[in-house]
């Protein structure tokens, strides 16, 4: 399963339409389409959109498509990774919002 199908899960888990996600975060519904179904990968800005909209998401779920990882192996990756995940994310958010302030001055 692509990162797309995942995302495209999450949403249908979650009760909201593409279309509402992608009004949301001032997304093209014909990219994210393209991505839901795997037919392009997703773009950084995407990516950041979804993580924020969907924190409660594992990235380590979202980003790997090795399916022969058992949940097991999944929640001991979680358990070593997330902290630092959020930090990076954290980290490139607060970087793109410097660099946003900067261009616009």
């Amino acid at each position: 399963m692509g990162i797309g199908s995942k995302m495209k899960q999450v949403l249908k888990e979650k009760g909201l339409k593409q279309k509402e996600f992608a009004e949301q975060n001032e997304i093209s519904t014909i990219q994210l389409n393209k991505v839901l179904n795997d037919v392009r990968d997703p773009s950084f800005d995407l990516l950041m959109k979804f993580v924020h909209h969907f924190p409660d998401v594992d990235l380590n779920w979202l980003f790997d498509t090795d399916s022969s990882r058992s949940p097991e192996d999944h929640h001991k990756i979680i358990a070593t990774n997330k902290a630092a995940l959020r930090e990076i994310l954290k980290s490139l958010d607060d970087n793109s919002q410097k660099l946003k302030r900067i261009l616009t001055q």
